[in-house]
């Protein structure tokens, strides 16, 4: 039965990764490890890898080697940290004076793991199957397939904002929150967090860009069902992106509109570049003063407040420094962060709110991953990099597929920057988004005859 299916079928790979996509955003909106619905999502994907493996689709697709050496040790980290050391070898890591001093109280030296909380470093684990399995389900995705699927993300992030602003209409304890612990005066849609709604948001109205600028392309001009289609779409997101209350999501949005605004074709719509900048202008700064009166005092604080100044991301930084000394090079192991910042901990910070993450996705790899974490961050940085300076310089190809891979550009561009001042990709929601944006951004299906002939390279 599963050899029927296979992944190189065009439509059979489409629904694949679409179906991947929607569970999870359905079962992937919080990250809390007590939650059900990222359990589910984690079996779903180890079926599907499963799936992949069995037809052999993760060969034949002209990944470079780097990709899958950086795959390779992502996964093969939180298991190495999780094999068993002799007591002799174990004690001479760095960071592991308190539980050392634990044992030869109890007088007793057992075999012990890189990891100073095995449990959660299991859970890191499979908590990275999802963004490889969306990864590699969408390698099999032809130009056809990806630009149906980007439709049916924005669809999924339409739903998405709309749900949001149910939310807040209804008020705190309305029951169309899905997640008991969540920002119950906000909009956060299919999310268990504001701030990771609001991100997912402004991936949609890069999107939504892309797509407009792909019909442009395609019939030399927008027509006028998918430019209200279009308008109506972008009001909606970017009036729940206000809503989910988010500093990073509103500044995040600004940043996705005027990158969206790049991919237009100003010379196919029949209107000087003067007069498009102009209108769009004049339309940012209506934004802006409806925003500033209506929303700003209440999202980014007054100065009496202290606003941004005194987030108290900022003021870890320090904290975290001293975490990833002591822990360096070996790290304490992937999940560990929780407990480990717990030691660090001054009785002044102590209160009835607990960090969960470092809210500093590259300090807290720098922490749990020590030096072969930082090996990967930097790997992956620099093929980010290479990536977006290689899609920059490229304007005489297809312009479909250009814009498409610098939207996925953008994407992961949003999801790094809120990464050092959340953790959007802890979620399973995003972890996949993620997952499906670097595969589209890394590999390029070869084009058929037919998209060839329609390709436009203006």
């Amino acid at each position: 039965m599963i050899s029927r299916f296979k992944p190189d079928s065009g439509a059979t790979a489409m629904f694949a990764s679409i179906a991947f996509f929607f569970a999870a955003l359905v079962l992937g909106g919080g990250s809390r490890l007590e939650l059900a619905g990222p359990i589910l999502l984690r079996l779903i994907a180890i079926g599907a890898l499963v799936w992949l493996l069995w037809n052999g689709a993760m060969r034949g697709v002209g990944l470079p080697k780097f990709a899958y050496v950086f795959w390779a040790g992502l996964l093969l980290l939180p298991l190495i940290q999780l094999i068993p050391l002799p007591w002799w070898l174990w004690t001479r890591f760095p960071g592991r004076e308190v539980v050392v001093e634990m044992y030869q109280a109890l007088g007793v030296t057992p075999m012990q793991p890189i990891s100073l909380a095995p449990e959660r470093t299991v859970n890191a684990f499979f908590a990275l199957i999802p963004v490889v399995t969306a990864f590699f389900l969408t390698l099999r995705l032809d130009n056809a397939g990806r630009e149906k699927s980007i439709a049916w993300i924005i669809t999924a992030t339409v739903i998405s904002a709309v749900l949001g602003l149910l939310q807040v209409v209804s008020g705190p304890g309305s029951v169309l929150y899905i997640y008991a612990i969540t920002n119950g005066d906000a909009s956060v849609g299919l999310f268990s967090n504001a701030n990771h709604h609001s991100l997912f948001l402004c991936a949609g109205i890069v999107l939504i860009f892309h797509w407009m600028s792909a019909k442009i392309r395609l019939n030399r001009q927008l027509p006028q069902t998918e430019l209200a289609m279009g308008g109506l779409a972008l009001l909606c997101l970017l009036t729940s992106v206000v809503a989910t209350l988010s500093r990073a999501g509103v500044l995040f949005a600004i940043v996705a509109v005027l990158v969206g605004l790049t991919f237009i074709p100003i010379n196919m719509l029949r209107i000087s570049r003067m007069r498009f900048w102009g209108i769009a202008a004049g339309v940012f700064l209506f934004a802006t003063a409806v925003f500033s009166v209506m929303f700003f005092s209440r999202i980014f604080g007054t100065a009496d407040e202290g606003g941004i100044l005194q987030d108290g991301r900022i003021d870890n930084l320090w904290v975290f420094g001293r975490m990833i000394a002591d822990f360096f090079p070996i790290g304490s192991g992937l999940g560990t962060f929780d407990p480990v910042y717990r030691l660090y901990e001054t009785a002044g910070e102590i209160d009835l709110t607990y960090l969960n993450n470092a809210h500093n996705d590259g300090a807290q790899i720098l922490l749990e991953g020590g030096l072969w974490g930082g090996l990967l961050l930097i790997m992956f940085l620099g093929w980010y990099g290479a990536q977006t300076l290689s899609v920059l310089r490229v304007s005489s190809e297809n312009m479909v597929r250009v814009t498409q891979r610098r939207a996925m550009c953008a994407i992961i561009g949003l999801a790094l920057a809120h990464s050092l001042v959340d953790y959007p990709l802890r979620t399973g929601a995003f972890s996949v988004l993620f997952g499906m944006c670097a595969a589209m951004l890394m590999y390029q299906p070869p084009s058929s005859g037919r998209q060839r002939a329609g390709s436009t390279k203006a």
